[in-house]
């Protein structure tokens, strides 16, 4: 008698057709549902964005049909992540106690205060602490590049030209787009891929300017979102930093300043904005 071969079982079919997703304000694709999924799983978007066909109504990808089971798998994982986040804080707390501790028990010591202290900094536990204290864990968003931002800019000016050069760039209204649209090579428009590329290699410098703010506040915590415009020169022309409270001020003139240096491929046509967001303190 022959072995009977059980066949293997069908793998999950992948959502089909174009979607589109809104962030905030803004409107994005439409994208193929393969491309929606793979966003979905690397983390790029959460399982709570919100998703319509074009002319249909939006609603949160965990609750269409299609992508429940690929939405419950993120979910999950995002947990995991979380919960491993929240190990490595605890672990880096624990250590920061202990280091303190020492430290303690060498200065109050009887007779021994000044050789504990010695031990203690040969030993670097004051180097420690203090390094501790100074490491903000640091989240970043992956960018997402849109069409110019409805708030609209009448006359755009950069961010490294100061009113003494009086070069400023003119410019009419952005027109409020539905969608963003990336650029196919060659058409003059701006290229989506490009403009991601350059964020992402430049946006770890933006953590610089959230670490001072976390020295002159040592209560900074939590999500920091911004989104800016870049203009047809390659350069940024307008920045919002959208945490309340904070539109003005250190931070903000400390992300204008790292954003002027930014340097992105000259274009024609629709000016498109980024945004992006931190998150302080893990």
């Amino acid at each position: 008698m022959s072995e009977q071969v059980i066949p293997p079982l069908p793998s999950d079919p992948l959502p089909t057709g174009e979607w589109l997703f809104k962030s905030g304000e803004l409107i994005f694709g439409p994208i193929p549902g393969e491309e929606l999924v793979q966003k979905l799983q690397s983390g790029e978007l959460p399982p709570t964005i919100l998703i319509a066909r074009e002319g249909g109504a939006f609603t949160p990808l965990s609750e269409v049909t299609v992508f429940v089971k690929v939405a419950a798998k993120a979910s999950a994982r995002q947990r995991v992540d979380e919960e491993l986040r929240e190990q490595a804080r605890r672990r880096r707390r624990r250590r920061l106690r202990r280091t303190i501790g020492l430290v303690g028990i060498a200065i109050l010591g009887v007779g021994g205060a000044a050789f504990g202290v010695l031990q203690a900094v040969r030993a670097g536990y004051f180097d420690r602490s203090f390094e501790e204290l100074a490491q903000i864990e640091i989240l970043d968003s992956p960018p997402l590049v849109g069409a110019a931002d409805p708030r609209g800019i009448d006359e755009l000016e950069y961010l490294d030209d100061s009113p003494a050069r009086g070069t400023r760039s003119q410019g009419a209204k952005p027109r409020p787009a539905a969608r963003a649209t990336a650029a196919a090579p060659g058409s003059g428009g701006f290229d989506q891929g490009a403009i991601q590329a350059v964020v992402q290699k430049n946006q770890n410098r933006l953590h610089t300017c959230l670490k001072e703010q976390v020295a002159r506040e040592p209560g900074f915590r939590g999500e920091v979102p911004l989104t800016f415009t870049v203009g047809n020169q390659g350069r940024v022309v307008k920045l919002w930093l959208e945490r309340k409270g904070y539109a003005t001020g250190p931070l903000h003139a400390c992300m204008e300043a790292e954003l002027a240096r930014w340097k992105f491929p000259v274009f024609d046509g629709e000016r498109p904005s980024v945004s992006l967001s931190f998150r302080v303190g893990g």
